[in-house]
């Protein structure tokens, strides 16, 4: 047990230390209320939101329904978390020291495992709690439901640190010994992520549908999870409280002990008996980074997984308007839309699914220390930013191109019309990624210990994706210019302000960029 509060006390301590960051503070103490003041803000930011929803849906007597959403929304974000941290690569720096040590192993994993339970705890706590306590201002107050809400508050972090465990116990264990393992192990978390993602859209969609329904119990039942927690909470009975408990504890003892049995083990990976010599022709400069830029996309699950939605969404756009047609997206909204305001609104969809888009933003710090490796190579800079470059265009353009095709034919747009929908996002797709290029070589980060680190936490992501939403106020000012101006002259003032900041940033990445890289 003493050994078990070193390691807690020290996993504090780097916490600490990060925070601080390099440069030294005046004290510790500092620093903790800095953590501590960032927290409470974020609660009272997200208990803003709840009470929010209270005041539409407590109102209407139905305030079931925002438990409902606390819970299906708390599962969904477990089950992200448990899929991002098993896809990330963990390059723990201290495992084979503590191993070293006179500690028992289960209290290296168990200070772990207590790390990752408090990182989900203050999710659980930030996305329950407030609608639970809410939940008791509004509607009813009720000690056992308060209580048993508490319960699961504590309890539900295990079930997403023992699946995290098990899925990476799968796709290191199972995934390592075939030859395509990181491949394989990208498409997985992928697919698994973007299910969670349609399946939270689906049941959050229906929510408005909810308070006409007139047994609302009907409602959950057919949302097994959440209707069990909700049970747990407002009606539970034995069976229901041993199976949430077993739902929680379950995982986390399976994958305490996969942790247990693989820490510090080498893993067995995927050896080729080929005994024989390939020799393949010499390629391009350009081809070959390409080739290594498209090869590290699709092995890396924290970058794949946060890049590539807005092109599925670009991509299921649309399908969606080619099924539809005219008739069922007018069905869909209850009266008919023209053809220049929907080309309009695809046109602004699309921009906001690029703005989500951010592939070549991570791109450079993504090299980590290897970077003096390239540097090291007769290769051009303007050869290497052009490559990480046009990863980016060959995964989004040809999307928007096939949504605005799509489009063109179901919903018999004119030439205008199609160009609305086919120039401005690709325009706006090429400022998002020269500009996530021109950033990153402006604030690289090559210090890091995963990728998630840079491709969801880096200042250059961040920045990208704030100023590519911002871009898209220009197609909401389509919207209120071609009421004054023909369409034909508002969509080429658009375009020829977007076309003028992407030449402008393909010239900077090239000129400054490429100065800037020459003094990593």
């Amino acid at each position: 047990m003493r050994n078990l509060l070193i390691l807690l006390k020290n996993s504090f301590n780097i916490l600490l230390g990060k925070l601080q960051g390099k440069k030294e503070r005046s004290s510790n103490v500092a620093a903790t209320i800095l953590f501590v003041v960032g927290i409470l803000g974020i609660i009272a930011l997200y208990s803003l939101q709840a009470w929010t929803m209270f005041d539409g849906l407590g109102q209407a007597s139905v305030g079931k329904i925002c438990m409902f959403h606390a819970c299906t929304t708390c599962v969904s974000v477990l089950l992200i978390l448990a899929i991002m941290r098993a896809s990330a690569t963990e390059k723990s720096k201290d495992n084979d020291f503590l191993l070293s040590m006179p500690i028992k192993k289960r209290s290296i994993v168990l200070s772990k495992l207590i790390n990752k339970y408090l990182f989900d705890f203050f999710f659980v706590a930030l996305l329950f709690v407030p609608y639970l306590v809410i939940y008791q201002i509004r509607c009813v107050f009720d000690i056992g439901i308060l209580l048993r809400g508490l319960v699961l508050t504590f309890v539900l972090p295990l079930f997403s640190i023992g699946i995290s465990h098990i899925l990476d116990y799968i796709f290191t264990v199972v995934f390592g010994k075939l030859r395509f393992a990181k491949f394989l192990k990208s498409m997985a978390t992928t697919i698994l992520f973007v299910i969670i993602m349609i399946l939270l859209i689906m049941t959050t969609s229906s929510y408005g549908s909810m308070i006409g329904v007139v047994d609302l119990e009907d409602y959950f039942a057919k949302k097994l999870v959440s209707n069990l927690l909700l049970k747990f909470m407002f009606t539970p009975n034995v069976l229901t409280i041993v199976i949430v408990l077993a739902i929680s504890l379950v995982p986390f003892i399976v994958g305490f002990v996969l942790y247990l049995l693989t820490l510090g083990k080498t893993t067995e990976t995927y050896k080729s008996k080929s005994k024989n010599l390939k020799f393949k022709a010499s390629k391009s400069p350009y081809s070959m980074l390409l080739k290594k830029e498209f090869s590290r996309y699709i092995t890396t699950p924290a970058y794949l997984i946060n890049t590539i939605i807005g092109v599925i969404i670009m991509l299921v756009l649309g399908i969606f308007v080619a099924i539809s047609g005219v008739d069922g997206i007018a069905k869909m909204l209850g009266f008919k839309l023209p053809a220049t305001l929907l080309a309009c609104i695809l046109s602004l969809i699309l921009c906001f699914a690029s703005a989500t888009i951010y592939i070549s933003a991570p791109s450079i710090s993504l090299e980590g220390k290897c970077i003096w490796f390239l540097k090291s190579q007769p290769i051009l800079p303007r050869t290497l930013i052009s490559a990480k470059a046009s990863l980016h265009i060959m995964l989004v353009l040809p999307a928007i191109v096939t949504t605005s095709v799509l489009s063109a034919i179901a919903l018999q747009f004119s030439i205008l019309e199609f160009l609305i929908v086919l120039l401005l996002p690709s325009v706006h797709m090429l400022i998002m990624c020269y500009m996530g290029l021109l950033i990153n070589l402006w604030v690289p980060n090559f210090d890091w210990d995963n990728e998630t680190m840079v491709v969801k936490q880096g200042m250059s992501t961040t920045i990208t994706m704030i100023l590519g939403m911002l871009l898209t106020a220009g197609v909401i000012g389509l919207y209120m210019l071609f009421d004054t101006l023909k369409l034909w002259v508002a969509f080429a003032l658009i375009l020829g302000i977007y076309s003028a900041v992407a030449l402008i940033l393909i010239v900077l990445t090239y000129t400054l960029g490429v100065r800037l890289f020459k003094k990593i």
